[in-house]
């Protein structure tokens, strides 16, 4: 056997068990003797197959072997037993022969090998599967992979079930093919010999539509889609369900039927009440349009009592009509058209039929439409089919899905009977229905060049010329087509003459206007002479259109009547239409000429060429009374192009050499005819109101030759015998335009002459240098314009002409011309003419806005020169030097005001006074006087240092314009300060899908959002789509919305508590001026002209308009930014407060003591957040959230009056007695003791005396003020002083008493009899005291001392001056790292451990040096809140916290860990100590027999309740303390809601108590006072009962007194 395999071997494989074995692919070919072999890959050892994809399974040659069939690689063939079923590799494409059925536990069969007569299963479970149950009765098939050549019945749920189980796919072709006349349920035929007899076999009754079995088994399926529900009875058996069988509460199969029919399972679905049962259920698709028939038995089969399952249909096939139901456009099925069914449809429809025979019913829709669908075709002889539309069809809505002609009855009778609701559109049945113009009554409104009937038939025929057509339409009617109804793509003849020869075949074309202005479509059709000058009016309603787009086609009138004028079109001659002359359609002609036209009186609006012609056109006669007419030539005459036609008349003197032409053939402009008299006349026709304006409005500067009593320039007659004017530059030119020659005498330059120059006229264009003397003909200062077409030159080409100006109105400023000081004209300053001033300062010019240049002078001088007021918001005007004000050199002549702070002696004169310049008159700030004018006046506190840019070290920020939200640092000065606020930037912005939808969802997954179109005013802007948003339903909370976010969810009503800020509806098309140079003009509302911008591909006009004009964009508005400059962007928002500063109270923004402009804005949600944003910390100190220095003051404060008074008067008493029973000290331990007593009553005194303090800071000094004046407190020596005084008060009590309970121990455990007192004593006493009070006080004091080793570690924050707008409140080290960070770009290497020294020396350098440092106060060790207590806790405001809560470190510094655990080593060591004490002193009572000893017990007993009372309120106040703060700093408990209640009420309550228990002074002297007030009481009574008996024991009882 050959195993190569080569070009001649068709099919290979690799070997199977090599690749099993050695893991080798070898490729061998596949021979008739290795295919279809028995394998066992389960045997041991395996049998192989031959080829590792067992493709050798393929192309059995042995018929035993076969398995099945099916396609391979798209091959088909068939494929071996072995594969069927072994759970193998797939093989077959579609893995059809893995298609097998566990028919039972011990038996699994292929599917196609149940119910084939032929038991495979050795317990026939393959005969009796639940398949077997419903099958085909006569038809049979090969099953594919069944016994092979034997046909068998199938079952029927294999028919058309998208799976082909047949050879020849029969089964998945025709489902009639599988029922037979043999099967009896059929009742179509009433004899199985009619049914064999019928053609069709019996296919016709499957999906015919009717029910022929039972349970109309027999319609499903059909058309590929499955009625009613297959599924299992109670049996097993697979049975069939129709509709109304489904969810009828029987259940008839098992988990099928009855669990689909909750209609909250099924939200989206449709759901009606059941045939059966009535109950509410959904409507699923299988349900739809099943047949039903009303009326018979066992027929009833409809799903919904109201018959909704019968709309909505899937199947086409079923579908017979669409209308409305309920409201909304469907379908409804077959079954309820003409069946006298209850309505359905809205309005009926599906009933409206007709009785066209005896026998037949149709629906009218069915009438006339080429099918017979009555047996005697009488649906199609009907009434309505005798007169039917010509070539106008549609789709009828219950007829044939295809477009039919329609009965001509059935047109405009407001009943729809085309889908399309064509057959209701009058404009497409017109020639139908509206009526012939006829004759008009009144013959003389025929062809007067105006439309009188609605199709301006009566201008149809004039002149020999006709306009439009005429022509037969569909509905056989004769009919008129005006030339904009021809050629417009809708035939409306019947010969389709109307949309013939309109294509263009190289002939004058243009663009169809009703085409363009209905549909938008560019259609370029051909200019017949049908169409040409045809009349037209736009401003009808409805507008009645011209052919062509571009008008051409009212050019080249054939009827001369109809010619309104001449001119050059495309620089060809051409006739121009009388309805393009003076209306206003736009420009037709190459020079406008057409719409030269002017109002000779206010009832009168003409042509230019139709003046002063001989002819009244006006009732009033003003165009022949005009101004022009009172100069007109003699002889010569001509054609006006736009006169009447062929009349020769004179012409206005003001037409000749003006550079229109007027006539027809151009001889007012020729140089022959006219060169006396060319430039001769006088150009008068300027506006009076622009006379003097200092703005040349007229050709020769007319308007401006005679102002304030000074005349420039000269007038005379000319050779023409005609008073003209001479502007200055005609004067001295060599040419005399006079007659007497005035203009040209005295030109000469005589000795006498005072001053002269060179002639420009003559040096510009002749190149001659002539000096012409300066004199009264050509007064100083005349107006002129070089940059006009016809030029106004001045006299000197030097421009010397210019200065020392005759009228005080002309003069623009002062300045040295060549050594002089003199004035010079307005018309000099920026006016980009070459340098006149010895310093050019005339030049010194400031672009304000694209359209706006004044100069530097006119800034900030409260006249707005430009529309906008920009030159008074400019950067300089942000601060004036107050002291300085005087009369500007280029400023309004005589103003006095004062000058921006930056002009003030910066080597430049701006005053004509030089004041700005001279140190006495303007002083400056700062070191060496070398910085910014002083802004108050006389105060050199007011000046203040600027901010540097991090860029551009050359470039510094004022401070009243650093943060402002608007950038002046290249993006870096927003940046520092936004992370100085610790605000993130906003986003204004909505970015846009590709679709152009603004997606403003929240990220939240629970959220629906949907898009919706945003249109506020409900206003439609030609050419602009409404902007369309994804967003949710529901309002939310826009507090943290700005711009774009912010105004589109407000003005949708999707924000809460806010209002939309859009005011303005459309704006007009002149709004925004000096803004949007791109801007292209439409219409809003149809009638507005109104202007869009183009973004992208889309153009857009959604813009905020100022209250001063000037317009935003949406993502400006309402972004805490005052982009108007008047703030009224962001006043109407909600999402901003206003920093009690800057708010305007009623009247002072008005009377300028605080400006909108300058208010300062943040977001809402920095309110009350614990930061401060506001300089005035209003943000912060406001009704609604302030600060105190005892919190909860209603609660705390009291305890906090009591604790310390108390505190104050008992351990003040225990001091004021304690020296005097030191004196009766007779040994050295009560000495000692008694010192260390008066250490704690002077610890516990501090301590009253600190909450004392601290209630009186809090409740009378400060009251409600301590919020805004905390900056004070957190850096003051008060609050410095109250912490030293708490700190040693609390220390030095607790160290004596640790000190008492040691020294007791001692003694205690010494045993020793108590010596007396001694020197020794005394001085043990006195170091023992300098010891503690040394160390109480080295703790209160080292974390104030100024070392920087120190500072670094101590001081919490640093304390700026507001107005520096950088640090506001108290600042950390962090935020100080944080805004360095970005200010030096990271380049300092910064971190927390950075000392504070260097850190103030970066901060420095943010600013200018000129003023000496910023000023600042540290926060020092106890400004860590307003208790200025040790540094116990360290709170989350506290100063080294951030606005960002995971900042926040809860471990305490060592110092207070050390402290912590010093105070609980003593607190431990006095434990210890009363502990040893009471345990010595029971013993020693036990030893000495003291127990029977009642005053030695009682004695005793006392001690051990003072020890507990020591140790017990110890225990309370220290320990608990203690242990709060273990937890706190190691980050296991956030205490510091607690830590004011703590440190106020618990740990001084030692302080109350000690007095008492450590020393017996107060105890003793109150009792004896008592015992002292009871006995005076009982001497009192003794007297008054008299002597007492000596029964009464009276005597006895005062001896015992006495002797005690």
């Amino acid at each position: 056997m050959n195993c190569d395999t080569n070009d001649s071997i068709e099919e290979s494989c690799v070997h199977y068990a090599v690749k099993e074995k050695d893991s080798v692919d070898i490729r061998v070919p596949i021979h008739d003797n290795t295919r279809c072999a028995i394998f066992d890959l389960e045997a041991s050892p395996p049998i192989y197959p031959y080829c590792e994809n067992f493709e050798d399974q393929t192309n059995c040659c042995d018929d035993e072997r076969l398995g099945g069939e099916c396609e391979v690689n798209s091959i088909k063939t068939n494929i071996s037993t072995s594969m069927i079923c072994r759970g193998l590799p797939q093989l077959c494409d579609d893995n059809a022969e893995n298609n097998c059925v566990n028919t039972s536990s011990e038996c699994r069969v292929h599917k196609h090998r149940l119910c084939d007569g032929h038991e495979d299963c050795t317990d026939g479970s393959d005969e009796t599967h639940e398949s077997c149950s419903s099958m085909s009765s006569q038809r049979r098939c090969v099953r594919r992979f069944g016994l092979p050549g034997v046909k068998s019945r199938i079952p029927f749920a294999w028919v058309m079930d998208s799976e082909v189980d047949c050879l020849d796919e029969l089964d998945e072709k025709e489902a009639g093919n599988w029922y037979d006349c043999s099967d009896e349920s059929l009742n179509k035929y009433d004899s199985e010999e009619e049914c064999d007899s019928a053609d069709d076999g019996g296919k016709s009754v499957i999906c015919d539509g009717k029910c022929d079995l039972d349970r109309c088994d027999d319609e499903t399926p059909c058309n590929g889609f499955t009625y009613g529900l297959q599924c299992r009875d109670s049996l097993y058996q697979t049975t069939f369900l129709p509709p109304d069988m489904i969810c009828d509460k029987h259940a008839d199969c098992v988990n099928a039927d009855e669990v689909i029919c909750d209609v909250n399972d099924y939200p989206s679905l449709q759901s009606c009440p059941h045939y059966r049962t009535n109950e509410i259920v959904p409507i699923h698709d299988f349900t739809r349009c099943f047949h039903f028939e009303m009326g018979k038995t066992n027929k009833k089969l409809r799903y919904c009592a109201n018959f909704m399952d019968q709309t909505n249909c899937t199947d086409l096939e079923k579908v017979g009509g669409e209308c409305e139901v309920n409201g909304h456009q469907t379908n409804i099925s077959i079954y309820m058209i003409c069946k006298d069914n209850p309505q359905l449809c809205d309005n009926n429809e599906e009933n409206d039929c007709r009785d066209t025979s005896t026998d037949c019913k149709v629906h009218k829709h069915r009438l006339c439409d080429g099918v017979a669908d009555c047996p005697d075709a009488s649906d199609e002889t009907h009434e309505d089919c005798r007169s039917m539309t010509i070539k106008q069809e549609c789709v009828r809505r219950f007829g044939k899905n295809e477009s039919l002609a329609l009965p001509h009855s059935w047109i405009m009778d407001n009943i729809t009977d085309c889908k399309d609701g064509m057959d209701e559109v009058r404009e497409k049945w017109k020639g139908c229905f509206d009526s012939s113009p006829g004759q008009l009554s009144d013959s003389s409104l025929i062809c007067n060049d105006q439309c009188d009937t609605p199709q301006c038939e009566d201008e149809s025929d004039c002149n020999c010329q006709f306009y439009g057509l005429r022509c037969q339409n569909y509905c056989n009617r004769e009919i008129y087509l005006p030339p904009h109804m021809i050629c417009d793509g809708t035939a409306q003849c019947a010969n389709n003459e109307d949309e013939s020869e309109c294509d263009v075949k190289n002939v004058s074309s243009c663009v169809h206007y009703r085409v363009k202005e209905e549909q938008g479509l560019d259609k370029t059709v051909v200019i017949q002479d049908k169409t040409r000058c045809g009349i037209f009016n736009l401003d009808a309603d409805p507008p009645f259109y011209p052919y062509c787009v571009d008008f051409s086609d009212q050019t080249n009138c054939l009827d001369s009547s109809r010619v309104g004028g001449y001119c050059e079109i495309d620089d060809v001659t051409s006739t121009v239409s009388n309805l393009m002359v003076c209306a206003g359609n736009g420009q037709l002609c190459d020079d406008n000429m057409e719409n030269n036209c002017q109002n000779s009186s206010e009832n009168c609006f003409i042509h230019k060429h139709r003046f002063c012609d001989g002819v009244a056109d006006c009732a009033d006669r003003s165009d022949e009374t005009h101004k022009d007419c009172l100069s007109m030539t003699e002889d010569q005459k001509c054609v006006r192009k736009f006169g009447i036609q062929g009349m020769n008349t004179t012409l206005p003197h003001s037409w000749i050499g003006d550079e229109e032409h007027d006539c027809l053939d151009g001889m007012n402009e020729e140089d022959e005819i006219w060169s006396d008299c060319r430039e001769s006349f006088s150009d008068a026709t300027y506006n009076a109101t622009l006379k003097c304006n200092n703005i040349c409005d007229s050709k020769n500067c007319e308007d401006e030759s005679y102002c304030n009593d000074i005349g420039y320039g000269m007038w005379c007659k000319n050779r023409c015998n005609m008073r003209v004017y001479l502007p200055v530059h005609k004067i001295c030119d060599g040419s005399s335009e006079c007659s007497d020659g005035a203009d040209e005498a005295n030109c000469e330059v005589t000795n006498t002459t005072q001053a002269s120059c060179v002639h420009y006229q003559l040096r510009e264009r002749n190149n001659e240098t002539k000096i012409v003397p300066i004199d009264d003909r050509n007064a100083r200062c005349a107006i002129f314009n070089l940059k006009a077409k016809s030029s106004v030159f001045p006299v000197c080409a030097n421009f010397m002409d210019q200065t020392n100006c005759s009228d005080i109105t002309r003069v623009g400023g002062n300045c040295q011309v060549q050594g002089f000081l003199t004035s010079i004209s307005t018309t000099m300053i920026c006016g980009g003419n070459q340098q006149l001033c010895d310093d050019n300062s005339e030049n010194n010019c400031v672009n304000v806005t694209q359209n706006c240049r004044v100069h530097k002078h006119r800034l900030c001088d409260e006249v707005e020169d430009c529309e906008d007021g920009g030159d008074e918001t400019h950067q300089d005007c942000a601060i004036k030097a107050r002291e300085v004000l005087c009369v500007r050199r280029f400023g309004a002549p005589g103003k006095r005001s004062t000058i921006p702070s930056s002009w003030v002696r910066d080597d430049e004169s701006d005053c004509v006074d030089n004041s700005d310049e001279i140190a006495e008159m303007s002083p400056l700030c700062g070191k060496d006087d070398q910085n910014d004018a002083i802004t108050e006046a006389s105060q050199q506190s007011s000046c203040r240092e600027a901010f540097i840019c991090p860029e551009d070290k050359t470039k510094q920020v004022n401070l009243d314009l650093f943060c402002d939200a608007k950038e002046s640092c290249s993006g870096k000065e927003n940046e520092v300060c936004q992370i100085s606020r610790e605000f993130l930037a906003k986003n204004t912005v909505v970015e846009e899908t590709q679709d152009f939808v603004k997606n403003l969802c929240n990220d939240a997954s629970n959220v629906t959002c949907q898009n919706r179109d945003f249109n506020y005013f409900n206003v439609s802007v030609f050419g602009v789509p409404n902007t369309i948003l994804q967003l949710e339903n529901n309002p939310i909370d826009c507090s943290n919305k700005f711009g774009e976010h912010y105004v589109y969810r407000s003005c949708m009503g999707l924000c809460e508590n806010a209002t939309c800020p859009l005011t303005k509806k459309v704006l007009a098309h002149d709004a925004c001026p000096n803004q949007y140079s791109d801007r292209v003009f439409t219409i809003a509302e149809n009638s507005k002209l109104t202007f869009v911008t183009k973004s992208g591909d889309r153009f857009h006009n959604d813009y905020f308009q100022c209250d001063n004009g000037r317009c935003l964009n949406y993502s400006q508005v309402c972004d805490l930014v005052n982009d108007c400059g008047d703030m009224s962007d962001e006043l109407n928002c909600t999402n901003h407060f206003i920093c009690e500063e800057d708010k305007c109270v009623e009247g002072d923004c008005e009377k300028g003591k605080k400006r909108k402009d300058k208010m300062r804005l943040i977001s809402i949600n920095q309110k009350c957040d614990n930061f401060y944003d506001c300089l005035d910390l209003s943000d912060e100190c406001n009704t609604e959230c302030t600060r105190n220095i005892i919190q909860n003051g209603s609660s705390l404060s009291p305890f906090c009056w009591i604790i310390g008074i108390f505190s104050v008067i008992l351990n003040l008493a225990t001091l004021v007695i304690l020296p005097g029973a030191l004196t009766k000290c007779r040994n050295e331990n009560v000495f000692f003791s008694k010192i260390l007593v008066m250490l704690i009553s002077v610890g516990d005194f501090l301590m009253g005396i600190y909450l004392v303090m601290l209630s009186v800071y809090d409740n009378i000094v400060y009251k409600k003020t301590f919020c805004q004046n905390q900056g004070g407190w957190y850096t003051g020596s008060e609050c410095k002083a109250l912490g030293i005084i708490s700190t040693v008060g609390s220390q030095l009590s607790l160290f004596s008493m640790t000190a008492l309970s040691m020294f007791r121990l001692c003694k205690v455990l010494m045993n020793s009899l108590p010596l007396p007192i001694s020197r020794r004593t005394i001085m043990k006493c006195m170091g023992c005291t300098l010891l503690v009070t040394v160390l109480s006080v080295a703790i209160a004091v080292i974390p104030l001392l100024p070392f920087q080793v120190l500072e670094d570690y101590f001081v919490q924050g640093i304390y700026y001056d507001p107005n520096y707008k950088v640090f506001v409140g108290l600042n950390s080290k962090q935020k100080h790292v944080s805004i360095l960070k970005e200010f030096y770009a990271d380049s300092k290497n910064l971190t927390t451990n950075t000392g504070w020294k260097e850190i103030g020396n970066l901060v420095d350098g943010m600013f200018s040096s000129d003023h000496g440092t910023i000023p600042r106060k540290n926060v020092h060790f106890y400004g860590n809140d307003g208790l200025c207590m040790f540094k116990y806790i360290v709170r989350s405001d506290d100063a080294r916290g951030g606005r960002d809560e995971s900042r926040l470190q809860l471990r305490a510094d060592p110092v207070v860990w050390a402290i912590l655990i010093i105070n609980l080593v003593c607190f431990v060591l006095i434990l210890i100590s009363a502990i040893v004490i009471t345990y010595k002193t029971r013993r020693s009572s036990s030893q000495a027999g003291q127990k029977k000893n009642k005053a030695a017990r009682k004695r005793n007993r006392s001690l051990e309740l003072r020890i507990l009372a020591i140790v017990v309120t110890d225990f309370l106040c220290w320990v608990p303390f203690i242990i709060i703060c273990f937890l706190h700093n190691k980050g296991h408990l956030d205490s510091t809601k607690w830590y004011q209640a703590l440190a106020l009420v618990v740990l001084p309550l030692n302080s109350l108590i000690n007095p008492l228990i450590y020393d017996r002074t107060i105890t003793q002297f109150c009792k004896k006072r008592v015992n002292t007030f009871t006995a005076s009481l009982g001497s009192g009574n003794a007297k008054e009962n008299g002597p007492a008996s000596p029964k009464s024991g009276g005597p006895g009882i005062q001896m015992r007194a006495q002797s005690n």
